[in-house]
């Protein structure tokens, strides 16, 4: 009989403590997952963490305001982090949970980094802090830092036969082309050109091969610019701005542009390249009669102005 008093009285405290506390939380794991394998610069590591209970303490943990806060310190000359791309939520939510026989499973972090460099380099550590609000008032804090190995980060294989990967350090996930430009240009007068890449892992590494630009086009300037997309929606953009003017007037296109890249999955090198625009290099007489028409236009519209004020004062 006093067996039995005990087990009731076990259960009991065992449930006064989880209406008015909460979960307490050594009845849940935070898991990290494994980084086993090789990796290339470059190439994308995953680093997720997921919360762990036991399906009996479904409803507790569904009435405890779990708050997570996650720390990942990257050094940025080591790797590369897009911060808006990561998933990492303020409150758990239970919607869309995996499971198994026992327990339920719950992504609270997924962020991909990117090395910059070849070499052994330690992985960096994700701390996650789970807080508990209860209604009433009390909580804990349970922290947890994953266990990231040191890695050695391959350099990319060379390709001794295209020789593509002497102007590229770049793996898969990304494309070119060019923006939309006129279908003529005035000899020796200055044309932009824009040629985007776009994508999504490191945009560090991103190289293009311009060499036919320069080869038939004066280029006066160029400039690199690097766009974070969110890695859902938008893709990273790394934007080549160029200023050319033409070097004669046979030149009747707009060279190809290339993308040397290392494919993993079908461990060779490969290349992408932009389409060839065909153009009109005017003489440099219309020049002249360019810049005469852009005169004229301005002292129209500076006599327009000119009589719009005083029309206003009268």
């Amino acid at each position: 009989m006093n067996y039995f008093k005990l087990v009731y009285l076990i259960y009991f405290i065992q449930f006064f403590l989880l209406t008015t506390l909460g979960i307490s939380h050594p009845s849940f794991k935070i898991i990290y997952n494994e980084l086993d394998k090789e990796y290339y610069i470059g190439e994308e590591i995953v680093i997720e963490a997921k919360i762990k209970f036991p399906k009996e303490i479904f409803d507790d943990i569904n009435n405890t305001k779990l708050i997570i806060v996650n720390s990942l310190s990257v050094d940025p000359d080591i790797f590369y982090i897009n911060q808006r791309s990561t998933y990492s939520p303020s409150v758990i939510n239970l919607e869309g949970l995996s499971s198994d026989e026992d327990n339920y499973y719950k992504t609270i972090y997924s962020g991909s980094i990117y090395p910059n460099k070849s070499g052994s380099f330690t992985l960096p550590n994700l701390s996650t802090t789970v807080i508990s609000e209860t209604h009433t008032g009390k909580k804990w804090e349970y922290v947890a830092v994953s266990n990231f190995e040191q890695k050695y980060i391959s350099p990319l294989p060379l390709d001794t036969l295209n020789f593509l990967s002497d102007k590229s350090s770049m793996v898969d996930g990304w494309d070119i082309k060019i923006e939309q430009i006129p279908d003529s240009i005035i000899e020796d007068m200055p044309l932009s050109l824009s040629v985007v890449v776009f994508g999504n892992g490191n945009p560090n590494l991103t190289r293009i091969d311009d060499t036919e630009l320069y080869d038939k086009y004066n280029v006066a300037s160029s400039v690199r610019d690097v766009i974070y997309g969110d890695g859902i929606i938008e893709q990273d953009r790394v934007i080549y701005s160029y200023t050319i003017t033409s070097k004669d007037i046979e030149i009747d296109n707009i060279s190809h542009f290339y993308l040397n890249y290392y494919n993993i999955e079908n461990d060779r090198w490969e290349q992408k390249k932009t389409e060839a625009i065909q153009i009109q290099v005017m003489e440099g007489d219309y020049s002249n009669k360019f810049l005469v028409t852009v005169f004229l236009l301005m002292i129209i519209v500076f006599f327009v102005v000119v009589l719009y004020r005083r029309s206003l004062s009268v």
